[in-house]
């Protein structure tokens, strides 16, 4: 009996080991175009919402967890005060699913690790060219909700270009309850009030402070590389996410990580295009940061984009 579980057991390791050889013979040549992991990304990027307003009389933009108020003559086009209706586009990020489909990781230029209070991309266009924001006071309010408030202790300020970090000390955050009047309607929220300075991202951030770390190495095919391949920790008990390593000339690639009992990770990967369909792979997998060093080997499959959204979306 002993001998026919050894068997078994070597027959499911050369079953394995030659499954995997087969996934890793990918020849980038062979597809029409280099892999890039941005081309994933735009497939799943849809959270985006159009509201219009009228330019001149402002508006207010209702969102599933937030408010955007927005002043009359705002917007401005060449340095010229925008009339007529405006499209306003908006995304909110509310769930780590959410962070990943935007590359939008809760961290700081210092790769220290932030905490997502709220985090959105507000943008306007007219006649489908970008318009930009007039430079005066709360030009536009983003309103945040919540059950009960929040603390701003530990806030920072940061700008990466991408992502705004507003600090606890900035004029423009506000904590606690707030009631605003608009046009006579009244906006009553606990939460932060936000003054928009630019349209781009712009988000609340609490900077978290980690009692310990874990230095985590995921290992991936060599046909995975940072230039097609992106992947996610994403912690189970906060809204932060931070972006992994990704390496095909190391044994992995080395990320330091908060140590906590639990986390998930994502990775997604667009290796090119090979007869008119996009080769896309994603695997998700759950991990355990308790120790100080954590080895994790995966192997993202090959997926359709209808189950690329579907793995998203449950991620």
């Amino acid at each position: 009996m002993r001998n026919t579980i050894a068997i078994i057991i070597v027959l499911v390791s050369l079953v394995s080991f030659s499954c995997q050889n087969e996934v890793d013979k990918f020849v980038p040549r062979e597809f029409i175009a280099p892999g890039d992991y941005k081309d994933v990304l735009e497939i799943i990027q849809n959270l985006d919402e159009q509201h219009t307003i009228k330019a001149e009389d402002g508006g207010v933009v209702s969102l599933k967890n937030s408010t955007i108020t927005i002043v009359p003559n705002a917007f401005i086009r060449n340095g010229q005060i925008v009339t007529g209706n405006v499209k306003i586009k908006t995304v909110e990020i509310l769930a780590h699913s959410d962070i990943v489909r935007y590359d939008v990781a809760t961290v700081n230029e210092s790769d220290e690790l932030l905490e997502a209070q709220g985090v959105w991309r507000i943008e306007a266009y007219q006649n489908d060219e970008k318009l930009s924001l007039r430079a005066i006071p709360d030009a536009i309010v983003v309103h945040t909700f919540s059950d009960q408030p929040k603390t701003a202790d530990g806030y920072v300020l940061e700008d990466d270009g991408a992502v705004r970090y507003w600090s606890k000390n900035n004029s423009s955050v506000v904590n606690g309850s707030i009631s605003t009047i608009y046009k006579g309607v009244v906006l009553d929220t606990t939460g932060y009030r936000i003054s928009v300075q630019a349209l781009s991202w712009i988000g609340i951030h609490q900077l978290s402070d980690p009692s310990s770390f874990s230095n985590l190495c995921l290992d991936l095919l060599d046909s995975n590389t940072p230039e097609n391949s992106i992947g996610f920790l994403c912690y189970d008990a906060i809204r932060s996410c931070q972006r992994l390593a990704i390496s095909n000339t190391l044994d992995c690639g080395m990320t330091t990580v908060m140590s906590i009992n639990t986390a998930k990770i994502i990775v997604l990967a667009h290796k090119g295009d090979l007869g008119g369909q996009n080769h896309i792979e994603a695997e998700v997998d759950l991990v355990n940061l308790s120790q100080s060093n954590v080895e994790v080997s995966m192997t993202p499959q090959l997926i359709s984009e209808a189950t690329l959204l579907d793995v998203v979306d449950g991620f």
